[in-house]
């Protein structure tokens, strides 16, 4: 890819909303016809297309899609030095959109166009995560471990869903098929405790799957992630917990540890099944039980 613009934006054609694929096409070939654009056919194209952009002295990069292709994007900008690092702009097209919620990018894809060129630079705060296998990831909005990655295992499955319809169908549908806990050791910020949880949400945004507030007060420029951690619950504990969960009203219960940190580190007796931004990582059979999590301050410009 050779560039012939300052932005370059990288399309995944296959986010979630029809009217923004509308919208994104609409964009392109009028006001975005004079910048750089790269279309994605395949997992970790984006990744590859925004480090490329970065290394050709791209200005900015903009991921059009949804949260797997934000994630993606970010993987690849983090890979340069951050003084040559670009700006990330984004423009949302996908189901849950949980990133540009936190970052105050509206959904309409007009407004977000708008914002793209007349917004303000907002540094934002991204994490790292590295598995007893040695594979390390960038992430910029939640780690989901436990029930919280199931879930999002499941939501594979729903194509004809959305947003959240979608992620509630695949809750519920774990709950009943997929209710399974994990025997942590935990060490964050001096603090260490070896508990089973139920579902763990490593946070930098304040909510995922479209409308899960699931650490409702998390900021992603604050110098700090949020963990919520869910102890063992019945079936129907977990029922009633849920509709908590998608207020946000969720950190009085009982059940629900929250705790600040920057870097955090966790062992399981069961292997892990996790999730970065929407992003399957591990499931049982991957065979990881080790995850070191630690803070980037200030490690990414977005335009917002």
């Amino acid at each position: 890819m050779s560039l012939l613009s300052s932005h370059c934006f990288i399309y995944n054609p296959h986010s979630g909303r029809g009217v923004s694929s509308a919208k994104v096409r609409e964009f392109r070939k009028s006001k975005g016809a004079q910048y750089d654009w790269a279309e994605t056919t395949a997992p970790r194209d984006a990744t590859r297309f925004a480090l490329q952009a970065a290394l050709d002295g791209a200005e900015t990069v903009v991921a059009v899609g949804g949260d797997g292709t934000v994630h993606e994007v970010i993987n690849g900008l983090m890979a340069v030095p951050a003084d040559v690092r670009p700006k990330l702009g984004v423009l949302p097209a996908g189901s849950g959109d949980d990133f540009a919620f936190a970052a105050g990018i509206p959904r309409d894809f007009d407004k977000g166009v708008e914002i793209l060129f007349a917004g303000k630079n907002r540094f934002v705060d991204i994490g790292s995560l590295e598995d007893d296998h040695g594979r390390m990831e960038y992430w910029n909005n939640t780690i989901g471990i436990g029930f919280d990655a199931r879930v999002t295992v499941r939501s594979r499955r729903y194509n004809m869903l959305k947003g959240v319809p979608m992620y509630l169908t695949a809750t519920v549908m774990t709950l009943l098929r997929d209710h399974h806990q994990f025997d942590v050791e935990l060490a964050f910020d001096g603090n260490r405790f070896a508990e089973p949880a139920l579902m763990m949400t490593l946070a930098n945004g304040p909510r995922e799957g479209g409308g899960f507030y699931t650490t409702p007060k998390s900021e992603i420029d604050d110098g700090t992630f949020e963990m919520l951690f869910v102890k063992p619950l019945s079936r129907a504990q977990m029922l009633m917990l849920l509709p908590k969960v998608l207020k946000g009203t969720h950190m009085g219960s009982p059940a629900v540890f929250h705790h600040s940190f920057t870097s955090l580190s966790l062992t399981s007796k069961q292997p892990l099944v996790l999730h970065a931004d929407g992003e399957i990582l591990a499931v049982p059979g991957d065979n990881v039980h080790r995850l070191t999590v630690a803070m980037h301050r200030n490690a990414l410009r977005v335009i917002a």
